[in-house]
Parts: C-alpha cells; structure tokens; sequence
C-alpha cells in the first residue's frame, strides 16, 4: 500500500461536484477508478488529487482556468428555429444537442432564433469538488466503468453526468465552418438551402 497519491498512480476516487451556489451536478455512486496525473483529468482536479493519502478528504476549488477554461464567446451562435422544426423537435432553453460538430446546448430562444453553445457547460465557472481517496495502487479496469465524461479534459463533450435523465437532439443537416485547432466549431452556422 503506497501513502501518497503521485503521478501515474491509479486511484479509487469518490467525489461530489458542485458549483459555487452549492448546487450539486454530480456525484460518484461508487468510487471510480482514474490515473493521475496523465491529462485525462481537468488539471485542478489532477493537482488536488496528488499528494493525498489513502482515506484523505477534501474540498478542491478549481478555477476556470484549470477546469474547462473560460467561456469562448467565438463557440456561441444562433440558428434558425425552423431547422428544429424541420427535424420535429421543439427546441427549449437546456436542451443538449448532438451535431456533426460537437456537442452543445440551448443558451435562449429570441423569436425565431435560436441560441447554441458549443462551450462545455461548466466552462467560465468555478467548480468544487469534495474528494476523497479510498485507495491507491492497482490497474485501470476497462469494465469498471471508467472516468466519468465530465470529469475529462475535453472542453467540447457536454458530458452525460450533467444531461442525466435526458437525450441529446440529433441534428445532422447543417454544417458549420470549422475552428483551426480545435474539436468544436466557431460560429456562423451556415444553414444548407433546402
């Protein structure tokens, strides 16, 4: 049994994850399995989590910076409502979307346009989470169910744990242009002709 947690170990990790009003947006069930220290975590969440010990509790603050990163303003725009109609959905302010480019979110809905983001939903805001190591040592195991999307690096997935209970919309026939760099895409959408 190792006493502190370093980089490359792999770590039994319970959590709960809330934002500065104290609203809870997820929590683990059982603890998750994670390496550290490897890029796949936000890098606040990475840094809290070295040096602790075995059983250790805490709460880590993370900033923008070291989570999703601040809110790109360039990864939001508007859309025509009638391409959700065209689709049959009725879009609704929240509603996650699943589209050639990325995923995002409906942010407002002003007459016929609609707003999406392609921000990951907690980019811009300090998040906390109260961790606790309940194990270091052993092997990332593939049917443990692994790290939770969320909790990954990535600034473009919305996660599942923060749409529990809901769908994403599928929208596949508009394009955008693509953002150098980066998985997610910039605005304007261009809307096909039809």
């Amino acid at each position: 049994m190792k006493n502190k947690v370093s980089i490359g170990d792999v770590v039994k990790l319970s959590f709960i994850g809330k934002l500065e009003d104290g609203s809870i947006f997820d929590t683990s069930d059982r603890p998750i399995q994670i390496e550290v220290g490897t890029g796949k975590l936000i890098k606040g969440l990475d840094r809290a989590i070295i040096g602790m010990e075995e059983g250790e509790q805490k709460e880590a603050v993370i900033l923008p910076e070291e989570g999703y990163g601040l809110e790109d303003p360039d990864l939001i725009t508007t859309m025509p409502r009638e391409v959700f109609e065209r689709n049959n959905l009725k879009p609704y302010v929240s509603m996650m979307l699943r589209t050639p480019h990325g995923d995002c979110y409906i942010t407002r809905i002003i007459g016929d346009r609609v707003e999406v983001n392609y921000n990951h939903p907690l980019a811009g805001k300090t998040i906390i989470f109260e961790i606790k190591v309940e194990e270091i040592g052993g092997a990332i195991h593939a049917h443990a169910g692994g790290v939770p999307v969320w909790l990954c690096s990535s600034r473009t997935h919305t996660g599942d744990a923060l749409c529990k209970g809901t769908s994403h919309a599928e929208l596949s026939e508009f394009q955008a242009h693509g953002h150098p760099g980066r998985a997610c895409v910039k605005s304007p959408l261009q809307i096909p002709n039809s």
